[in-house]
């Protein structure tokens, strides 16, 4: 959750450098996932302004689902919302079908979808996968290709320049065995091999300063997705690595070849753990093979994803 977030600031502090004005949906029952109760929700919908202009995520597309579906006043509510206020999407999430339903979840209401979509002035979208199914389901779309944070200024040097690599490689992000078991699996997988071959594995749920901390010890930071077979690219995270110049391995997916980026980011077969293990152990003391990979990832983004 604190990466939505995290996210929501890095895009105020861009826009609010530009002079954009420009709101979030309030409500900390939203924001933090707090259940729902009827007093709150109340509060939420009676403060929402359509003459605001507001960005909306992800999470507030699941979130505002679930309030719709309680009852037909907080339909109505919604759905005026949408057709009555000027806002703009920020979507990293992944869609499974024609009926817009994310993955994880199971609620499924197309014509909530519809209206969310369709009423926005700009959509903004990570996932070619994604276009396509939305530009397949809906009509009067204005999508364009980005992912949910871009080159900036702003966003450049946020982490130390240290020399003493102690970490060889780094993990860090959600764990949870029961519902993303792919990603524990070759966790625990990665764990095994750095015992056996002395490499320094950390595991960690960091945000902020103190994962900023970690990169700059880190000589490689390894991306496991949270599912098998995802075809989605893991921007969230190696945007921020890009701009930073941090050395990173990601799993093959199908918008690293949307994106003919297959001979600039490292990547290793899809579900293959002995690929990635042979990715490791080419680069992990390699500094001219990393530095040259470094340079050319910062390069692209700083030119394509501004």
């Amino acid at each position: 959750m604190n990466f939505y977030i995290n996210k929501k600031n890095i895009y105020k502090k861009i826009l609010i450098n530009k002079n954009i004005n420009i709101v979030d949906i309030k409500g900390e029952f939203i924001a933090f996932g707090y259940e729902f109760d009827k007093s709150n929700i109340d509060i939420f919908i009676n403060n929402l302004d359509i003459n605001n202009y507001y960005y909306l995520d992800e999470l507030d597309y699941c979130n505002l689902l679930e309030i719709s579906n309680i009852n037909q006043k907080y339909k109505n509510h919604i759905f005026n919302f949408f057709k009555k206020s000027n806002y703009k999407i920020f979507f990293c999430e992944i869609l499974i079908n024609e009926k817009l339903q994310t993955k994880g979840n199971n609620k499924v209401n197309f014509e909530y979808s519809k209206n969310f979509f369709e009423n926005s002035n700009n959509i903004y979208i990570c996932c070619k996968k994604n276009k396509d199914i939305l530009e397949k389901s809906l009509t009067n779309l204005n999508i364009n290709y980005f992912p949910p944070i871009g080159y900036s200024k702003l966003l450049e040097n946020l982490i130390p320049n240290e020399n003493n690599k102690s970490i060889d490689i780094l993990f860090y992000g959600n764990i949870n065995e029961k519902v993303i078991p792919y990603r524990s699996l070759m966790l625990n997988k990665i764990e095994q091999f750095s015992t056996e071959n002395n490499y320094n594995f950390v595991v960690k749920n960091i945000y902020n300063e103190e994962k900023y901390y970690f990169l700059s010890k880190t000589k490689i930071v390894i991306h496991i997705p949270s599912f098998d077979d995802l075809h989605t690219f893991p921007w969230a995270k190696v945007s921020e690595l890009m701009i930073n110049k941090i050395f990173f391995i990601i799993e093959e997916n199908e918008e690293l070849y949307n994106l003919e980026l297959e001979n600039t980011i490292v990547f290793y077969k899809r579900n293959n753990i002995n690929d990635l293990f042979n990715k490791i152990n080419e680069y992990i003391n390699n500094d001219g093979k990393k530095n040259k990979i470094i340079d050319d990832c910062y390069n692209f983004i700083k030119k394509n994803i501004i």
